[in-house]
């Protein structure tokens, strides 16, 4: 039952990146922040879940453990929530204009 919930919450959450994603593309194309939500959203989506479910079947369901199995664990569990870290702090990085800051001299 808590992967059912996981795996739901993780649904939900994908699909609010892509809407607010593709709300901001379409108001304004050159926003870093809609492409970045849309990225954010395709990356969770996509590859996570392909080798969530991957490892799953190959650890759990088949009989006999298929090649790679414990690899693509790791994957969809630590290196995946590395790069969503990653790109959620770069998005704290463009706030609030889609630009990196700059530091201005006021001589």
């Amino acid at each position: 039952m808590q992967s059912l919930t996981a795996t739901a919450t993780f649904t939900a959450v994908t699909i609010g990146f892509a809407s607010l994603g593709a709300l901001i593309v379409s108001r304004q194309r050159g926003n870093a922040f809609g492409w970045l939500f849309i990225t954010l959203a395709m990356f969770l989506s996509v590859p996570h879940n392909l080798l969530q479910n991957y490892a799953v079947y190959a650890l759990v369901v088949a009989p006999d453990p298929l090649l790679g199995g414990k690899v693509a664990f790791w994957l969809s569990s630590q290196a995946l929530d590395g790069m969503f870290i990653l790109l959620m702090t770069l998005l704290l990085l463009l706030f609030p204009d889609g630009r990196p800051a700059t530091v201005t001299s006021t001589r």
